[in-house]
């Protein structure tokens, strides 16, 4: 693949570059790494198309004098470790190689610093099926990324700038208050829409093109891209936006949203719908019926989030089913 004439556009679209971007790995970094060094003019053309593939809006900075202090210390080392004893050598020639050894080091230092400027700006942490993560930002805040999921935050986390990430999935977000900041703003961003608090507690879950926030506590504000006034939320209350764009809200038990991360998983009058698809969303399991009514018949308990087969049996149990299993797809059949 040739590179070299590739703007940023091509990049996010190209299947190795976003694959690099969301699941990068030592093979792929390698690669691009050796890429960007022969290429450093291509540094913010890179920059750009990471943002256009990871929905970021980061602002452009300099690296921090302490990392590069860290960079410069670390060429240091290698060049001592490397570098054979020189003979004496007349003072002229002695002094142009003090040149070319700085010039070096200069590209050396420049080239390491754009190197960790360009991959420090994102995180990734991602989950897989029956996993949790906790997870402590570099603010303090506390997140509880639930199955299935995944949260990219940024490196914009000085008192100047609203803190941002980037959550696909379901998480739980403590978030600690910055009263003293010029902008004390913690905002989540979904793909259609942009949870903005200052400091609270409150569950985010975004499957299937609908998003979902419930407030523990705290006051939030949502925000829709082309929208021009928010939505402020009071503890109690979960908002909903569906995939027509629709935005609502009702008071619930915000204990039960957000007790997944406890071990527990509660449902009050849910439709067996909605709590198969919460079991296909957090283990992966493909669940079928025979009876596609059975799917509006509603159901309340509880059950631990690592044993769905308490959840299952009490199912089985109420409506009087029949459950067979193959590998990951449960099918419930009416019993005879």
């Amino acid at each position: 693949m040739h590179y070299d004439s590739f703007e940023a556009e091509d990049f996010a679209s190209d299947p190795a570059f976003v694959q690099w971007v969301r699941h990068p790995d030592a093979e792929q970094d390698t690669f691009w790494k050796d890429w960007l060094s022969r290429h450093p003019e291509k540094i913010k053309t890179l920059r750009e198309a990471r943002r256009m593939v990871n929905f970021l809006q980061f602002s452009t900075q300099q690296p921090r004098s302490e990392e590069q202090e860290e960079v410069r210390q670390i060429i240091l080392r290698r060049i001592t470790d490397s570098s054979p004893a020189l003979q004496p050598e007349s003072q002229p020639a002695v002094h142009w190689l003090r040149v070319a050894a700085a010039v070096a080091f200069l590209m050396l230092v420049s080239s390491a610093i754009w190197w960790v400027f360009f991959f420090s700006a994102a995180t990734t942490y991602q989950t897989a099926y029956s996993e949790q993560q906790e997870i402590l930002l570099p603010d303090g805040t506390q997140v509880t990324l639930n199955a299935n999921s995944e949260l990219k935050i940024g490196d914009a986390w000085e008192d100047e700038q609203a803190r941002e990430v980037w959550l696909q999935g379901e998480a739980y977000f403590k978030v600690v208050k910055k009263p003293d900041a010029s902008d004390g703003r913690f905002i989540v961003h979904t793909p259609e829409l942009d949870i903005e608090v200052l400091g609270t507690e409150f569950n985010v879950q975004v499957r299937r093109g609908k998003t979902e926030v419930v407030l523990n506590e705290g006051k939030v504000k949502l925000k829709q891209p082309r929208q021009s006034q928010g939505l402020i939320m009071e503890p109690g209350e979960k908002a909903s936006l569906d995939a027509d764009q629709r935005l609502t809200k009702v008071n619930v038990n915000p204990k039960h949203y957000a007790s997944w991360k406890d071990n527990r998983l509660f449902f009050d009058n849910a439709s067996l719908r909605e709590i198969f698809l919460r079991i296909q969303d957090i283990h992966g399991y493909q669940i079928k019926v025979s009876n596609p009514d059975l799917l509006q018949r509603q159901f309340t308990g509880s059950c631990p989030v690592n044993d769905i087969t308490i959840l299952i049996t009490a199912i089985s149990e109420t409506f009087n089913l029949r459950v067979e299993q193959d590998g990951r797809q449960i099918t419930f059949r009416p019993k005879p």
